[in-house]
């Protein structure tokens, strides 16, 4: 649930929730009640109802501009600009005072985050246990960094999963991930990190508590929001890496480039792996067991492709890594590269240069006896 926040302004009361799953990016939205008139226009209806009562959005603010109701009445902006100071002053108070806080680093302004193949479909949030160690970490980045209190976890939490966080992760080696119980609420599972392999989960008293199965949880799941986060962290990509005369790599035996068992187990198409990073070649060489293949240059990637599809294989930029890293490929009716990616259909004409597509004009880049769908 998104945290609210009620301020007194003389004889009127308004409401700021933070709504970082906006997804226009994360804001501050303020509430009024429609009997306030220094605040409402005499006429309007309630949109939200809280515990606190109904109400109707006035403003937004995203950090920097101020953004106001088109009917708001005069001089809503200046009284807002006034409570906004003391909106924060309630909110590092309450923070201060949670019980059994994390830490967390903002860096140049922004917050330390990070990519796994543990959750390869977003972002985790990076936590730390003590001020201390986020500190030590935050001294060795080279850039003005300050550690942050998360306040109550369990509430911080739920506003990064609304934020699009896919899970988190603690002192760099524990995986906190986002659940949901039987009855739909939020719930976080922290993993052990190999020294420790026992699971835990958040209790209501703020602290981590053994988990044995006791209750069923479903993984959190948020594709849209995921991608938006990405998007908003890595910006509008065809993938993470990727530059003119990117480079493409194959593995080989014998050689002819190896094509594997699709990690989909309901495909029964093989599928050729591709990558644009010889490291992760060899990881995937490693995993597999492939030691007698050979990492290999693609000199013309819709060459490889189309013949790889001739031969009913699925094509994939690096399979079983992080989705920002890659994704689908296969070449279209047009004969031009495609590229299902975390920001969207790609198109490549040459295989260097990519263009994004509309949804309109995917079909265009179905693949001939396959569709863009088939990923």
């Amino acid at each position: 649930m998104p945290r609210k926040t009620r301020i007194l302004h003389e004889d009127d009361e308004y409401l700021f929730v933070e709504a970082p799953g906006d997804p226009q990016g994360p804001a501050l939205q303020l509430f009024a009640k429609v009997e306030n008139a220094r605040a409402v226009t005499p006429g309007r209806t309630p949109t939200h109802k809280t515990e606190h009562g109904a109400w109707l959005q006035v403003a937004r603010f995203d950090g920097a501009e101020l953004a106001l109701d088109p009917d708001a009445p005069a001089g809503l902006g200046e009284r807002l600009k006034q409570l906004l100071p003391r909106y924060a002053e309630v909110r590092q108070k309450r923070i201060a005072e949670a019980k059994h806080p994390c830490w967390w680093i903002s860096a140049e302004g922004k917050p330390l985050h990070g990519l796994h193949p543990a959750q390869p479909a977003g972002v985790l949030f990076k936590l730390w246990s003590s001020v201390e160690r986020a500190r030590a970490v935050g001294g060795e980045l080279g850039v003005e960094a300050q550690p942050r209190s998360t306040g109550e976890l369990r509430e911080f939490l739920e506003l990064r999963a609304e934020e699009g966080y896919a899970g988190a992760l603690l002192d760099d080696v524990q995986f906190i991930f986002f659940c949901l119980d039987s009855e739909g609420r939020m719930q976080f599972l922290r993993l052990g990190d190999g020294s420790e392999l026992a699971t835990h989960l958040l209790s209501g008293n703020g602290k981590f508590e053994l988990y044995e199965g006791d209750e069923e949880l479903d993984p959190w799941v948020d594709a849209d929001g995921w991608d938006r986060l990405l998007v908003r962290t890595y910006g509008v990509v065809p993938f993470l890496g990727h530059q003119r005369g990117w480079r493409c790599f194959a593995l080989h035996q014998a050689g002819q480039p190896i094509a594997r068992p699709s990690r989909d187990g309901a495909s029964k198409q093989p599928e050729l792996a591709l990558f644009h990073d010889p490291a992760a070649a060899d990881v995937h060489c490693a995993r597999h067991n492939l030691g007698k293949a050979t990492i290999e240059r693609v000199e013309d990637v819709i060459a490889t492709v189309r013949a790889a599809q001739s031969r009913g294989e699925l094509i994939r930029l690096h399979p079983e890594d992080h989705r920002v890293r890659g994704g689908p490929l296969w070449v279209g009716q047009d004969g031009a590269l495609y590229l299902l990616g975390f920001s969207g259909i790609w198109r490549s004409a040459d295989g260097e240069d990519f263009e994004r597509v509309a949804d309109d004009d995917a079909n265009e880049g179905d693949a001939d006896g396959q569709s863009s769908g088939n990923t």
